[in-house]
């Protein structure tokens, strides 16, 4: 669903308005989705982990909410200020007018997205996973429909960036609907004190890891922003957004195959020796499905952009495309470490990706233009894949006893 609504979104949008106001809308998007992370600084993710463990107190589960959100509305506050002192930095980075349009209804977004994941957190943490799910997809949703409701109205382009801070509102409301049922007991207001330092020191530790996921995720679009007219920016994002809606397609057989490797997980070398099969099924599944999303692409491409961009979205996308199928078997593997027991490793593995793809966005840029830019993202695709099964196999042969 997420992955559709902004496909969906960038043709609508492309097909509308044009390539210019997409890649627009699509470095602010990608300046939302890495300072969502900061305006949340983990908390969302201290909700999902500590919550469950608290199983038989409500009082020290809500009071962990409180003292999460807290954290988030204090970091959402800070991020605001930051923003208004540093948006003659941003608009000096980006240099595009239509950016700069983007940037004041970005700043109010920040001031809810914060709250908005520690409260999309206790749903998950309360294993309420119709509300969750629900949730999850009402921000693309609502952005998608608000695209499509200010294009049939003939209304001018740059008011697609009211819908971000709009999405941020629509979403807290339902989010509070739905969480404030969550059990809750008198005390929890002298409680939440005592869980603070529980929930700021998980949230920290479990920060820097999902800054750097969701920094590496939209590197490309940002550096491209910084580098590249908006309509560069706007031809590759319609390309490689709908790429990684493929990337996405390896959840699912990670989600099939969950239980059986957790089980696994508890002998290292078993759950190794089971690897090459669940690569082969990979295989079999992900490449046609590739293919045949790379063929609908191609149809997309000929009715959303004009002539003259066509071969540059199909040549990102080709490259992209060429990548994730080379490294289809190992992409449902991508928790492998955690699954092991490693999930530091896992962390230093993207940190270490994240600094290797922004400078091959950078550099092959320079080098060879938009196609550098795939070029990088395409190839941190494989390192990413070969990377995790090379640290895996070195750490479950250390971790083997010797035989004797």
């Amino acid at each position: 669903m997420l992955g559709a609504s902004g496909v969906a979104t960038n043709i609508v949008l492309s097909y509308g308005y044009g390539t210019e106001l997409l890649g627009a809308f699509n470095q602010i998007l990608s300046l939302y989705i890495v300072g969502a992370q900061l305006a949340s600084g983990g908390s969302h993710l201290a909700v999902t982990r500590l919550v469950p463990l608290q199983g038989g107190d409500p009082v020290a589960q809500w009071s962990t909410v409180v003292a999460a959100s807290v954290i988030a509305l204090t970091l959402s506050i800070l991020l605001v200020i930051a923003m208004v002192l540093g948006t003659p930095w941003v608009l000096a980075v980006f240099d595009s007018p239509l950016v700069a349009l983007g940037l004041g209804p970005l700043t109010a977004a920040f001031a809810l997205c914060g709250i908005n994941k520690v409260l999309l957190g206790t749903l998950n943490a309360t294993e309420r996973h119709g509300a969750f799910a629900l949730v999850q997809a009402l921000r693309p949703l609502v952005v998608l429909v608000g695209v499509v409701i200010i294009w049939r109205a003939g209304l001018q382009g740059s008011s697609i960036f009211v819908l971000v801070p709009l999405a941020e509102i629509i979403v807290l409301a339902v989010s509070l609907l739905l969480v404030l049922p969550v059990p809750r007991q008198a005390g929890w207001r002298n409680a939440w004190r005592a869980q603070f330092d529980t929930v700021r020191r998980f949230s920290f530790r479990v920060f820097p890891g999902g800054l750097i996921a969701e920094a590496n995720s939209r590197i490309d679009v940002l550096v491209l922003g910084a580098l590249a007219p908006d309509r560069i920016v706007g031809i590759y994002s319609f390309a490689s957004m709908y790429a990684e809606g493929l990337a996405q397609l390896p959840s699912v057989i990670r989600n099939t195959v969950n239980a059986r490797m957790a089980r696994l997980s508890a002998d290292p070398r078993e759950l190794w020796r089971a690897l090459p099969g669940l690569m082969r099924f990979a295989y079999l599944f992900l490449v046609p499905v590739f293919l045949v999303g790379g063929a609908a692409f191609y149809v997309i491409v000929l009715w959303s952009l004009p002539p003259a961009e066509h071969q540059q979205a199909l040549g990102v996308f080709a490259i992209v495309l060429a990548c994730l199928v080379l490294a289809a078997g190992a992409l449902p593997l991508d928790m492998l470490l955690p699954q092991l027991g490693f999930p530091g490793h896992l962390s230093v593995l993207r940190g270490v990706l994240f600094a290797v793809n922004l400078a091959g966005c950078i550099l092959l840029y320079h080098w060879i233009g938009i196609y550098g830019v795939a070029i990088s993202v395409g190839l941190t695709y494989i390192a990413f894949s070969i990377g995790t099964l090379l640290v895996s196999r070195r750490l479950v042969l250390s971790a083997a006893p010797s035989p004797e």
